[in-house]
């Protein structure tokens, strides 16, 4: 095909892949306003009573997170100050720190090229796109105390994944990354894990390389690039310290099989199989044909398109890129494997919907970065010819094998979020019915309830009348604590 016929082709590609990743990421956006509390009540009464005693107490023995948990203290210091839940400014701040995260990377593949920036936002805005469609997104999306732990977690792990893609081959990109890392161990026991084997892994090349060469020059080169790894690792295992000797010693979490639950065996045995299955379904949790078949073809296109998009916009990447990818692809598996593990481990069974939506997300990046590495060890056998003559075909796959993957996943949330538009005014409305009761005058209350958004999601308890008492479930306690009312009514959705 001429050159020039097939530029023209390729831009349009191009600018239709990001056009609908946009408007489908918009259309999830659209539904920041319905999203929904669950520990919230329970939690801000709690801060209210304690403050930053009670941040402590959660860090030492509940949740390991020292700066989600800040967040989520500031978080309930403001709502306790305008006296309303501002779902809709905490989203959508998370989400910009999302955006952000993939913001970064694309634009410092600038320095490659425009070819290389143009198929590095079509590769970083379909991965976007996919972390939202076909699997349950309402407790890290929508959820503003879960969202405070895994939206910028998620945001550190995609601008990693497209900072590798180009090459971090500058001290001040290394040095984002350390601050990158950091961040990620301390808003989830997830990003801990992450960041304790890639930083891990970088610690110890570094210093092998350094043993192994005699040369002190360089030998003082590697102590120095050593320095920036140094910190996230300290943080990630100050994160493990503190889930050592705090949650994962209650065995008051086990709601699952007593004969998986912290046995370390039957948990692995377990895990195995389940992490498999993550991978080749499209939801990470059903096995039925439709599921599989839909997985399989959107997971591949997307690996493919990596893959032929990679081999494209650059003659090579340096090796030490390549081993940050590798690094990166196995702290990726280390972090996505252990997640299940400790769930057997905790519960005995996988738990919970936040965490297998992170892996699901996780693995998008996973099977990007192994095309990524694919692509660039297929390069090195090609003959110059070839590589002169194929990269404008390979650019147009790209964004055509990516926009595929995004349509056929979307197949299975169209319906969904159909559904909450549609029941969006019954969102908004229950929620601003029950605050306005909680504010009105008088001992007692009505929770208004509705059906859980299918997106969105949302929590149901049993309806009923509720007094506060010592028995009080402390979810329903937490209610009645934040608003200081002595019962309620919940309502039948």
């Amino acid at each position: 095909m001429n050159r020039h016929r097939m530029g023209p082709r390729v831009d349009i590609l191009h600018a239709l892949t990001v056009g609908v990743c946009t408007v489908i990421v918009s259309c999830f956006a659209g539904l920041i306003p319905a999203g929904h509390w669950q520990d919230e009540f329970f939690t801000f009464a709690a801060f209210r009573k304690g403050g930053l005693q009670f941040y402590v107490e959660r860090l030492l023995t509940w949740s390991p997170r020292p700066v989600s948990e800040l967040l989520i203290y500031a978080y309930a210091r403001v709502v306790g100050f305008f006296g309303r839940p501002l779902i809709t400014p905490v989203l959508v701040l998370l989400w910009m720190t999302l955006i952000a995260g993939a913001s970064i990377a694309v634009v410092s593949s600038a320095r490659a090229g425009r070819a290389t920036r143009r198929t590095m936002l079509v590769i970083v805005a379909g991965a976007v796109a996919l972390f939202l469609l076909g699997h349950p997104v309402s407790e890290v999306f929508y959820w503003p105390q879960g969202s405070m732990a895994y939206i910028p977690t998620l945001a550190v792990l995609v601008m990693l994944f497209g900072l590798f893609l180009v090459g971090v081959d500058s001290r001040s990109l290394r040095v984002a990354c350390a601050v990158a890392l950091v961040l990620a161990a301390t808003v989830s026991e997830l990003g801990a894990m992450f960041v304790a084997a890639f930083a891990g892994m970088q610690l110890v090349s570094l210093v092998v390389r350094a043993a192994l060469r005699r040369d002190s020059v360089f030998r003082n080169l590697m102590v120095r690039a050593t320095i920036p790894w140094i910190l996230p690792l300290i943080v990630a295992a100050g994160v493990f310290v503190l889930m050592k000797y705090g949650r994962l010693n209650s065995a008051a979490e086990v709601f699952g099989d007593p004969a998986i639950a912290h046995h370390a065996y039957a948990s692995l045995i377990h895990t195995v199989p389940q992490y498999i299955m993550e991978l080749v379904s499209l939801d990470g949790q059903t096995l039925n044909s439709r599921n599989i078949w839909l997985g399989a073809v959107a997971k591949t296109c997307y690996f493919a398109g990596v893959y032929v998009g990679i081999r494209s916009i650059r003659q090579s990447l340096k090796a030490e890129s390549c081993v940050q990818l590798i690094m990166f692809i196995i702290a990726i598996v280390a972090a996505s494997f252990m997640s299940l593990f400790g769930a057997f481990y905790q519960f005995g069974v996988v738990c919970c919907e936040r965490h297998d939506t992170m892996r699901q997300c996780m693995s998008i990046l996973l099977l990007g970065s192994i095309a990524a590495v694919l692509a660039q060890l297929g390069r090195g056998g090609a003959k110059q010819h070839d590589a002169d003559q194929k990269p404008r075909a390979a650019l147009a796959w790209c964004p055509a094998l990516i926009l595929c993957a995004v349509i056929v996943s979307s197949l299975a949330s169209g319906k969904l979020l159909a559904n909450d538009y549609r029941r969006y005014g019954q969102f908004v409305a229950a929620r601003s019915q029950t605050w306005a009761s909680g504010a009105a005058r008088g001992p007692a209350m009505v929770v208004t309830q509705v059906t859980p958004g299918l997106i969105v999601g949302g929590v149901v308890r049993p309806a009923g009348e509720y007094v506060r008492s010592d028995e009080t479930p402390w979810f329903l306690a937490g209610i009645l604590d934040f608003f200081g009312k002595k019962s309620m009514t919940l309502t039948s959705p």
